[in-house]
């Protein structure tokens, strides 16, 4: 798809958002506390009427996003904040609150799985309106990294199983990310850890396929909070 020429504008700190489950309750009136189904990230298209309340289009394009559908986030957001995104952002938003002025409203979500944070502003004329490209800016907030080993494999685990590709980016080398794949869903458990060589090895179980999984994290890195300690990926079974 060609994409059509936008407004200038800033995108704030980095990149932004996804969302594909439960919407909180709202901290202002601006915001609605409904529940928006999990179905929700698997369903829409770039035919879809664009939503004309505020934070309903975000979310729209939370879901865009956490489904890859990179027509439909075309449609609701301006170059910026694409180029700021990777592909998909996963599974595991939800909106945390709103809140509105000058014109606009700021939309907050939380990545459930990585404790990552990102607020998208919203130009709410050009979205009462049901226009394109309403979604104008993105602050984005990564969660600290864990300081204990396991709990830096942990958090690793949690962001593939979500399919939350920035934050795997933070914990593990490109290496670590193309044995992994594709988003690994929620059924792996934490059976074992040792530690050899100024490394931790820990091990994780799927329940429904009783596939294991191994990751090497080098101690010192983890425990500095230093970024991509995971360098190592095996699987058995």
């Amino acid at each position: 798809m060609t994409r059509k020429t936008h407004r200038t504008t800033a995108v704030l700190s980095g990149a932004v958002l996804a969302l594909a489950g439960l919407a909180a309750p709202a901290a202002t009136a601006q915001a609605s506390a409904d529940v928006i189904p999990s179905s929700s990230a698997a369903t829409g298209s770039q035919d879809d009427p664009i939503p004309t309340y505020a934070v309903a289009y975000a979310d729209d394009f939370v879901r865009a996003w956490g489904r890859g559908d990179r027509d439909r986030m075309d449609l609701l957001a301006t170059s910026p904040v694409l180029a700021a995104l990777p592909d998909s952002g996963g599974s595991a938003w939800y909106r945390t609150g709103a809140d509105a002025g000058w014109g606009k409203v700021f939309v907050s979500y939380r990545n459930s799985a990585t404790g990552d944070e990102m607020t998208l502003m919203v130009i709410n004329e050009l979205a009462g309106q049901g226009r394109p490209d309403a979604i104008q800016d993105v602050i984005y907030t990564d969660a600290a990294l864990p300081r204990t080993p396991v709990a830096y494999a942990d958090g690793l685990v949690r962001a593939w199983g979500a399919g939350a590709v920035r934050a795997e980016k933070r914990f593990a080398t490109e290496e670590v990310m193309d044995a992994l794949g594709a988003a690994g869903g929620p059924d792996w458990v934490r059976v074992a850890s040792e530690g050899a060589a100024g490394s931790v090895y820990v091990t994780y179980r799927n329940g429904v396929t009783g596939q294991r999984l191994v990751l090497r994290v080098i101690s010192e890195a983890a425990s500095q909070g230093r970024p991509q300690a995971v360098v190592e990926a095996r699987f058995s079974g």
